[in-house]
């Protein structure tokens, strides 16, 4: 090309080339796309500097109920957020559980027709969207236990993970709870597997009002038997269970003021009281991976999160060790828990 010194572009690789192979080559920088990633790289989880996530549904005035994550050791007060999960569907979300794998499972959608949202851990996006009524929710041993929000005496089974996109797969089974067919209930409220894998609900005949009624299928087993009946109310939605089969939850004591929380030791049927509170409620239950920590949501006027030493080997609830004052949970507290 005339009045310019014009190099092929095919002579330039070849001198690329051949300054790689002496050793002369340098260092390319990365090309970045507009969102500021490398191409072919994906950004780090937001939850990757956490050793364990605590999720909280938090109800936000004009904007829904969100789904916020924080780091659950976080030792401060007022802690941040590591990141939000927006609303879904008419912002449905209203029950919450973490499994094995750090999956966040999330149902809701009464009103428009219920479903459940699967979401990774660390994702603002869910993985499966299918149409499932999914009231309360529990995992363990890779099995999703779901209780339809519709008045249902029954438990259905899906096998972990369930499949990316918009079918839920087959159930495994459902639980049939017939004593509290007979007895009429309003629904099942909540439900909690020990270590032995026996599956235990809670309902009573109206509301929450007592008696409450606790029946247990053993593992294996596809019939109810009755475990125990309780004549004060209690929040049926909330339970949880460390490796010795004591189970938490929360009981209204006799005066049908103070709302405790409550351990029913080693599953006897005479539950210890711990924590009563006349201004709240006990609401979401979690215990930490060392069964350590009980992590118990409180809400009423002004909702908060406390932290409590916990014994397993006694089924004791001990001291308040630490407060997270500034979160706010909604949807009657409620929470989930998963540790790396």
């Amino acid at each position: 090309m005339a009045g310019r010194n014009y190099i092929p572009s095919a002579l330039i690789s070849i001198a690329v080339l051949a300054m790689a192979a002496c050793g002369g080559s340098r260092e390319v920088p990365p090309v970045l796309g507009s969102s500021g990633e490398m191409h072919g790289m994906r950004k780090p989880s937001p939850t990757a500097g956490a050793s364990a996530v605590l999720y909280v549904l938090k109800d936000i005035m004009y904007k829904g109920i969100l789904i916020v994550a924080y780091d659950a050791n976080d030792p401060s007060r007022r802690p941040k957020p590591i990141y939000t999960i927006a609303p879904g569907y008419a912002n449905d979300y209203s029950s919450l559980v973490t499994d094995a794998r750090g999956d966040l499972y999330v149902g809701g959608g009464y009103e428009y027709g219920s479903s459940l949202y699967v979401f990774p851990a660390g994702a603002k996006k869910p993985v499966t969207t299918c149409a499932l009524n999914a009231g309360t929710l529990y995992s363990a041993n890779n099995t999703l236990y779901v209780v339809p929000p519709d008045g249902s005496d029954s438990i259905v089974e899906y096998r972990e993970p369930l499949p990316a996109g918009n079918d839920c797969g087959s159930p495994l089974k459902t639980l049939t709870d017939t004593i509290a067919v007979e007895k009429k209930a309003s629904k099942i409220g909540g439900i909690v597997v020990d270590s032995e894998g026996d599956v235990f609900d809670l309902y009573s005949t109206f509301s929450f009002y007592p008696p409450v009624h606790i029946d247990e299928f053993k593992a294996g087993s596809n019939t109810a038997r009755h475990f125990d009946t309780l004549k004060v109310p209690m929040t049926q939605n909330y339970l949880a269970a460390d490796r010795n089969d004591d189970i938490v939850s929360n009981v209204t004591s006799d005066s049908a003021v103070d709302d405790n929380l409550a351990v029913f030791p080693h599953e006897s049927k005479k539950p210890q009281l711990y924590d009563p509170t006349a201004y709240y409620r006990w609401g979401g239950l979690a215990l930490n991976k060392k069964q350590t920590e009980l992590i118990a949501a409180q809400y009423g006027s002004t909702s908060k999160i406390l932290f409590f030493a916990f014994d397993s080997k006694s089924g004791t609830i001990g001291q308040q060790e630490r407060t997270f004052g500034d979160v706010q949970p909604g949807g009657r507290g409620t929470i989930a828990l998963y540790e790396k």
